[in-house]
């Protein structure tokens, strides 16, 4: 099967995915669908699926089959009402998470699809909005940051674009996740354009971070000993550069 699948057949799986809480059965309903070119066979095999939950994150192997199956992942843990708690992470490390915005019917925070990158796909996972948040804000693991940051573009509300921004300005993450945070910063600004000056919040955050002390509006000189930061600051004026105002037009 290993030969027939991904060596002998071409294209690759790209993956659909939406879930739900079942609160009866204190689990998760995930409906997986995949789409595969014209000339491919359906791929088979097992798919780690990952529940970031209030107790933990646990781990689920489901058998792919088909082209469209729902897989019921049994949940750990029990839906109750908290403000802030430490919350167990995959790699054992505790981080502290404000739980205001999450539903106080489901104990589940995030969920993510084969995390470890055994299979070649495409994953398009849906999730809520305030899900994508703590995953970029908590998820250790940078491919998961970088999924929350093109999760997080669905849902260009001002709680998601103070999420970005604490991204873009923390040099705790790595560089391709702030990277990538200011891409869909630039990409909320731009559906929000009616709303929102996303131009010149950007702006601010670019002057924040690389204005020279005495006079923001200079950009201080290049400093080639942090090249995380550097890249970042290369990349917020290209992210600037692609938003547009509702009449299409640079501002």
């Amino acid at each position: 099967i290993f030969l027939n699948q991904w060596i002998w057949q071409s294209g690759f799986v790209n993956f659909h995915a939406r879930f739900s809480f079942n609160r009866k059965r204190n689990a998760v309903e995930l409906r997986l669908r995949q789409e595969v070119s014209r000339s491919a066979k359906h791929f088979l095999g097992p798919l780690v699926v990952t529940v970031q939950e209030l107790d933990g994150c646990y781990p689920h192997t489901i058998q792919v089959e088909g082209a469209d199956k729902t897989y019921e992942l049994s949940c750990h843990s029990k839906a109750r009402r908290t403000k802030k708690r430490k919350i167990q992470l995959a790699n054992g490390e505790e981080a502290d998470m404000d739980l205001n915005l999450v539903d106080t019917d489901s104990p589940v925070l995030w969920v993510r699809l084969d995390p470890d990158m055994a299979w070649l796909r495409r994953v398009h996972l849906e999730q809520v909005e305030y899900m994508w948040q703590l995953q970029l804000m908590n998820e250790r693991d940078v491919l998961g940051q970088i999924e929350a940051c093109k999760g997080i573009v669905h849902y260009p509300s001002p709680n998601s674009r103070t999420v970005l921004t604490d991204a873009i300005s923390q040099s705790k993450f790595y560089y391709r996740v702030r990277c990538c945070a200011a891409q869909s910063l630039a990409q909320a600004a731009i559906a929000c354009a009616d709303s929102w000056s996303g131009a010149s919040a950007m702006i601010a955050i670019f002057r924040k971070l690389f204005g020279a002390r005495s006079c923001n509006n200079i950009v201080r000189l290049n400093d080639f000993s942090n090249f995380a930061e550097y890249f970042v600051q290369k990349e917020l004026p290209l992210a600037i550069s692609q938003i547009r105002t509702v009449q299409g037009r640079c501002p």
